[in-house]
């Protein structure tokens, strides 16, 4: 009799287990039980990367394992079904992210409405962060540049929401400023003999970690307007420790403000006689060059996102090189993307076109990755001809 009852036991958990995996794996997901912690961990099995770019720029840098994988526009997700114990979601961009934020806002899994909020106001955002404030600023609402401290003082005009170089000028005290449909930020120029760099990291489980650093490089002729963006840092040590420390703070800071958490972060900053100064902070990993941010850094940035999300540090897949992502204001690739015979390619993205040079090289002089580029465009210039 007791052996037989035993045999019910065994037989009834049994059938738990087999509905509980079996079942849960032909939908897509399956859980682990922590015993000791009694919770469970949804290992994410539908994979959703939100981009207003083309497809062929987002498939570059998709995962080959990821067999189901959705790439979707801001506004397709905003429309779609999404099912928070199926679907991982991934944002490419600013747009991307602020649409999950405003459909999803789960500071823990690294979309919070406020953090979203605050990183579309520059103005906002270096109000509320104490990090952010060893800039001077200023507010402008009425469209008159208001710096009475130093009139001669050179400022730059900022829309508090605007992205990328659109909309910047080079004012100072009292100038009338273009109507805009938001205000202006002000803030005391940087002058242009300062480097630019950015950092890419993360919070996970409330840690701060690093993936890595590269150049923000700017036209020499026009200093405001972005050239491109390179890898590795070629500044030294002692510059990345300190731009590292800052993106600590800034990124604690963050999190003890919003707790955010399980989040990549993309800050920018100005190197000043040796500190770093925060220029901008994007809520997501950096946007343009994630088509061969696997190639140059070792990190794939949708892996990266779903280790955290687990708990996880990310791990390199490859050996890092270097590369440059070149903001081409000029090269309008007709037919979407254009890619030669050792892989380099330009694209067509969202809103210019941009090519990009990498090699296996962990050190490759700027100039001549730069020089590469403009070798892309003639070479597709002279086979458009041909054609």
């Amino acid at each position: 009799m007791l052996f037989a009852l035993f045999f019910c036991y065994i037989y009834i958990f049994v059938l738990y287990i087999y509905k509980f995996f079996i079942v849960n794996m032909c939908y897509g997901h399956i859980y682990f039980i922590s015993i000791i912690n009694n919770v469970s961990i949804k290992y994410m099995r539908n994979h959703i990367v939100v981009s207003p770019h083309p497809k062929y720029i987002v498939e570059k840098s998709i995962p080959k394992d990821w067999k189901k994988c959705k790439i979707v526009t801001p506004k397709e997700f905003e429309n779609m079904d999404y099912d928070k114990d199926k679907d991982q979601v991934y944002p490419w961009g600013d747009v991307a992210f602020d649409t999950i934020c405003s459909k999803i806002d789960n500071p823990e899994m690294g979309f919070s409405l406020e953090v979203s909020e605050l990183c579309n106001n520059k103005y906002n955002c270096r109000e509320r962060l104490k990090s952010l404030k060893d800039i001077p600023f200023k507010i402008c609402k009425n469209f008159v540049v208001d710096w009475p401290e130093n009139k001669e003082e050179k400022l730059i005009a900022k829309p508090v929401n605007g992205t990328g170089s659109s909309g910047i000028l080079i004012v100072k005290h009292g100038d009338k400023l273009k109507p805009i449909d938001a205000d202006y930020i002000i803030e005391k120029y940087i002058d242009d003999k300062y480097a630019r760099m950015c950092v890419d990291g993360y919070l996970c489980n409330g840690k701060v970690g690093i993936l890595s650093l590269w150049d923000n490089n700017y036209q020499k002729e026009s200093p405001t307007t972005f050239e491109s963006l390179s890898y590795p840092c070629r500044l030294d040590d002692e510059i990345h420790t300190k731009a590292i420390k800052k993106f600590t703070e800034v990124l604690n800071e963050l999190h003890e403000l919003t707790k955010t958490d399980n989040q990549i972060f993309d800050i920018e900053f100005f190197i000043v006689d040796g500190e770093a100064q925060v220029m901008e902070i994007n809520p997501r990993i950096g946007g343009n060059f994630l088509p061969f941010y696997e190639a140059v850094t070792g990190y794939n940035p949708w892996k990266s996102y779903e280790s955290i999300r687990k708990g996880e540090q990310p791990k390199k897949s490859c050996e890092p090189g270097s590369g440059i992502c070149r903001y081409n204001w000029f090269f309008d690739c007709k037919d979407g993307i254009y890619e030669d015979e050792e892989g380099n390619y330009s694209v067509k993205s969202a809103q210019y076109s941009h090519t990009y040079v990498f090699s296996p090289e962990k050190k490759m002089d700027y100039e001549k990755l730069l020089k590469y580029t403009e070798n892309i465009f003639e070479e597709y210039k002279e086979k458009v001809r041909e054609k």
